[in-house]
């Protein structure tokens, strides 16, 4: 009984030695990330608020709403002047834009901040610029002036 016992004491202490003597692992310090490159842009989708514009839809070398107003929350009410009278539209196909120009049209999206060093038409890189990401025609004309 006590070789049982002292054989047992000495696999318990060989068993701890080894695993005192083992290598501890320990995990490569984490560098932190490099700070990612800060760009105004975000998308329209990912903005906390998205807008409906209302207005007429012209194409001078990019697409433009003129005349363009914030579309209300119901059919009762009039649409409400937009910050600015004129678009230039981003995020959609030109395609896509392309059946709706001379019509009146709702397009959902967002404000971007100005980038009046991207081309354009002449005078269009200095209009705000609006990401969209949907437009339909809307009821009403739009004058041929444009």
């Amino acid at each position: 009984m006590t070789d049982r016992m002292l054989t047992a004491v000495a696999l318990v202490l060989s068993a701890s030695s080894l695993a005192a003597q083992a290598p501890t692992q320990r995990p490569a310090p984490v560098k932190p990330a490099a700070p990612a490159q800060t760009s105004p842009y975000v998308p329209a989708i990912m903005q906390p608020r998205l807008v409906t514009l209302v207005g007429c839809l012209q194409q001078k070398g990019t697409y433009i709403l003129v005349d363009a107003a914030v579309a209300p929350p119901s059919e009762k009410e009039k649409p409400v002047p937009a910050p600015a009278p004129s678009y230039q539209i981003e995020g959609l196909s030109g395609a896509r834009l392309s059946l709706l120009v001379g019509k009146r049209v709702t397009i959902n999206g967002a404000y971007q901040e100005s980038n009046p060093g991207k081309g354009g038409a002449a005078g269009t890189s200095l209009l705000p610029r609006f990401e969209a990401t949907n437009a339909t025609e809307a009821a009403g004309t739009c004058s041929s002036a444009g």
